[in-house]
């Protein structure tokens, strides 16, 4: 028999086997759902954002608790107890257990008390919680516990610190042993994963915390895009266990759109998608990666003494994490070796080994050409997204809270550097918007009404606003006819600093204004602009001065 030991400290710390009774006791592995998911032993379900993570590990709860099969495929052993605890959100909870039932022709309340719902988690530094959690799991003999988000349950400090994570989930995963439940913590899988783009994602990306905990893990991933709107999904899913069993599935899921949402799930065996065995690439994917790779040796070949990574994203046209790829390829190849770049030398960047690039005016136009197809390919999709905000903001002319708006259009941090950049050109403006009783930041069309245009009458728009803009610089500077600084003339002619440096380049270069020498009112020299020789206020395209335009 296995011996407990002695001594009050140690009382309920463990039990232990001598060699000769480990060799005769009975340890069978029990499996909840065989091939994918043993009991007693932790599990994360882990993803990066927006990959379904709490979907799945609904869709697995509901099928351990009804004995079915998870994702249409996993057959569960037996149904078995499941206890879902979650951060709140109990409404969206129950419309996705209901699609989820209904994709397998049953309803929610068929599964009795099977499946266990709780909008509380527990706080894993405070022992009463811990208490009462493992008498609640006991009382209800619950045989597996999911808590989502598991960071939700952790100090803020310890999701990424394996010690503090790994002594916290530790004494979470006695309490479930001891009540005979098996843990499954649901997380975040987001790390390095710009190096993985649609790639399967492995244990590696799952935040340290939990990676250094889990003896069986589930790691979902992207295989493509998600397309906004479409309800479409296409994932990797990753199995493994130190118990040994494991895979690699494809997964598509489709949702529909917001009138008719549903849950429809097909699974296939990874190796059977891409036709190839683990390790091996299909061939859109070497095509892929050849034509990545010609067009960042055309890239370097017109920069002989190198350039950093920016400048060749920007003149390359590969998408930035199929860059960083290929670069690294190469490197490793030795086609292309890192060197210094920049005026002063101190950053890093690569360039062609002197023997490679291309060599002919032929393959030169082919390096071009591709060039030249993956701009447009990233163009497309931007200026979609583009249309999209400008649409939402023409709805509501006195301004979108920038939170609502993010939710709204359900911005990606892509699609969100896409909304700055409209911000930097002067088509959308920051304003403070009225919620409620709260006043908060938000976004407006600079100019109401333009929003959601076409591109040819979006210019027309901003050329008029420029035209305005430069009348009022002349304006301003023929109530100074000396000249003036630039930092004085913006106000002057109520415009913000950097607006003014572009109306006056233009200027410059029209021969409207010239620079001059300007004595401070501390006696210093500093360049300044007046009105060259025959200037005067400008009129824009149709006649108007700026008092008529605003």
């Amino acid at each position: 028999m296995p011996r407990k030991q002695s001594g009050p400290a140690a009382a309920d710390a463990f039990n232990f086997f001598t060699a000769g009774q480990l060799d005769k006791a009975v340890l069978d592995l029990r499996y909840l759902i065989p091939g994918l998911l043993a009991a007693g032993e932790p599990t994360i379900l882990a993803g990066p954002g927006k990959s379904l993570r709490t979907s799945l590990a609904l869709d697995l709860a509901s099928s351990l608790a009804g004995g079915g099969k998870f994702l249409g495929h996993f057959q569960a052993a037996e149904p078995a107890r499941v206890a879902y605890l979650c951060d709140g959100g109990l409404a969206d909870v129950q419309e996705r257990l209901r699609r989820i039932a209904g994709a397998r022709d049953t309803t929610l309340d068929q599964l009795s008390d099977g499946l266990l719902v709780a909008d509380w988690l527990p706080q894993l530094d405070n022992a009463q919680h811990l208490l009462s959690l493992g008498t609640w799991l006991s009382d209800r003999a619950v045989k597996l516990l999911v808590l989502d988000p598991a960071a939700r349950c952790l100090p803020a400090a310890a999701v990424d610190n394996v010690f503090t994570a790994g002594r916290l989930l530790g004494e979470l995963a006695a309490v479930c042993r001891r009540a005979g439940a098996t843990l499954l913590l649901v997380g975040d899988a987001s790390r390095n994963i710009e190096e993985r783009l649609h790639a399967p994602l492995e244990l590696a990306n799952v935040a340290a915390g939990f990676r250094g905990f889990a003896r069986q893990w589930l790691v979902l991933g992207r295989r493509e895009e998600y397309e906004p709107n479409s309800g479409k999904h296409k994932l990797w899913l990753r199995v493994g266990a130190s118990a040994g069993h494991g895979g690699l599935w494809a997964v598509n899921v489709r949702e529909g759109d917001a009138g008719n949402r549903r849950w429809m799930v097909a699974i296939r065996d990874g190796a059977e998608l891409t036709g190839r065995q683990p390790g091996e690439e299909d061939a859109k994917t070497l095509r892929r990666r050849r034509a990545d790779a010609k067009a960042i040796l055309a890239a370097l070949a017109a920069t002989p003494d190198g350039t950093n990574v920016s400048a060749l994203w920007q003149r390359s046209g590969v998408q930035y994490a199929r860059m960083v790829e290929a670069v690294k390829s190469l490197c490793a190849s030795g086609r292309v070796e890192r060197c210094a770049s920049g005026k002063d030398g101190t950053l890093l960047g690569v360039r062609l080994r002197k023997t490679e690039g291309p060599q002919t005016a032929g393959e030169l136009a082919e390096v071009e050409a591709t060039i030249a197809r993956n701009k447009a390919q990233q163009e497309a999709p931007r200026q979609a997204r583009r249309a999209m905000i400008l649409t939402a903001l023409a709805d509501m002319p006195e301004g979108a809270d920038a939170t609502a708006l993010i939710e709204k259009l359900k911005l990606t941090s892509v699609a969100r550097k896409d909304l700055e950049k409209l911000v930097a050109e002067g088509i959308v403006v920051r304003c403070q918007v009225a919620v409620g009783n709260q006043v908060r930041p938000g976004f407006r069309l600079a100019i109401i009404g333009s929003g959601g245009l076409p591109d040819a009458a979006a210019k027309r728009v901003l050329e008029r606003q420029h035209a305005a803009n430069r009348a009022r610089v002349m304006e301003a500077l023929a109530q100074v006819p000396a000249g003036e600084v630039k930092s004085n003339l913006a106000p002057r002619a109520g415009l913000s600093l950097p607006k003014t440096s572009v109306v006056l380049q233009d200027l410059l270069r029209a021969g409207q204004v010239e620079q001059c020498q300007i004595v401070t009112s501390q006696g210093h020299t500093a360049k300044g602009y007046k009105l060259a020789q025959g200037g005067g206020q400008e009129a824009d395209g149709n006649g108007q001065t700026a008092q008529d335009v605003t």
